[in-house]
């Protein structure tokens, strides 16, 4: 009877998913001291138009392959630590975490350097190649190498995946900035007034910030917050920009809004969701305010390569979230990436 018990036990332990390798919030401190730990390094390298460009590196070579992190807006890499560990805990690695240009340590171009600010919205995935070919590739010969990327960084793998020789084995995009949230207002009728903004002669300058924005200065309260229900998590996050002040970023401007409009409008169309190769799966935040799950929902449709799952009761920030969301999104990746 004892045996029959143990072998009982046993298999409850075995088909039970283990999510023992996730740090859970009330460890967080794991996390605080691996800032001040060797386990990461800060790098560089050049991207597009000769803007230097800055990256974490975690962890050492694993044998289930290589992750390259592709962050959203305002994010810097250190905010993915802790990803980073949790990926390294399963047998994954290197992981590199690349800071998007105008944001992290990333070169900033205007005088402004808290202006969220592309030229271009195409030359963050030029970036992204440009980062393959010149550190990840060359660093990691014949590995399985995987993307996971988030809101803004989402759209970047998407317009790569579409643009460029893709050298990775799958992708996966949680709550992608494939359409943004305006409101009431339409994608053409912003279009039309970001227009006037950045070709009038007079009014305010396409590196303005848009209506209502700033430095970012006042930082947010956790219960005014709209991308997260994990407190522990929103406080790391509030942690590093007060330990690296250098690392904020505000509010978006004319120039950026119309390049992310313009640039996610293709994205969606037809023609280069067709060039997609790589499989790819979609975890979208059911509570989503800061995008439009529509244009996933849309997105995901249109190929076969695609596969989308709703993180229910999350928010945007789904790898930010609290425990008992944040470990189904990491379980659904783990099986993802496995299979």
């Amino acid at each position: 009877m004892k045996k029959n018990i143990c072998s009982i036990f046993s298999a409850l332990i075995l088909f039970t998913p283990s999510l023992i390798w996730a740090v859970p919030e009330s460890q967080m401190n794991i996390i605080y001291n691996l800032l001040d730990s060797n386990a990461y390094q800060y790098r560089g390298f050049t991207g597009q138009n000769n803007i230097a460009l800055n990256y974490m590196k975690f962890g050492t070579d694993k044998p289930k392959g290589t992750i390259v992190v592709s962050p959203g807006r305002t994010e810097a890499s250190v905010k993915y630590l802790e990803l980073a560990y949790d990926l390294d805990q399963q047998g994954y690695g290197p992981i590199y975490v690349l800071s998007h240009r105008g944001q992290g340590l990333s070169q900033r171009v205007l005088n402004n350097p808290r202006k969220g600010y592309v030229r271009n919205f195409f030359y963050y995935a030029q970036d992204l190649n440009q980062f393959m070919d010149d550190i990840v590739l060359p660093e990691n010969p014949k590995k399985r190498l995987y993307l996971i990327s988030h809101s803004m960084g989402g759209a970047t793998a998407a317009i790569y995946s579409q643009n460029f020789k893709s050298h990775f084995h799958k992708i996966v995009m949680l709550a992608p900035m494939l359409q943004i949230d305006l409101g009431q207002q339409s994608e053409r009728e912003v279009l039309w007034q970001t227009a006037l903004v950045c070709k009038l002669p007079f009014g305010p300058y396409c590196t303005d910030y848009i209506p209502g924005g700033s430095d970012g200065e006042m930082r947010e309260i956790f219960e005014e917050n709209v991308v997260t229900s994990s407190k522990v998590r929103f406080d790391f996050k509030e942690s590093l920009l007060n330990r690296w002040p250098e690392l904020k970023l505000g509010s978006p401007t004319f120039r950026w809004l119309r390049e992310s409009l313009i640039a996610t409008r293709k994205l969606r169309h037809q023609s280069a969701i067709n060039r997609i190769q790589t499989p790819i799966l979609i975890l979208q935040a059911q509570d989503d305010v800061v995008v439009r799950n529509y244009g996933q929902d849309q997105f995901c449709e249109r190929t076969p390569y695609c596969s989308l799952k709703i993180m229910e009761q999350a928010r945007h920030e789904i790898l930010f979230e609290r425990d008992e969301i944040r470990n189904k999104a990491l379980e659904a990746i783990k099986s993802f990436l496995s299979h």
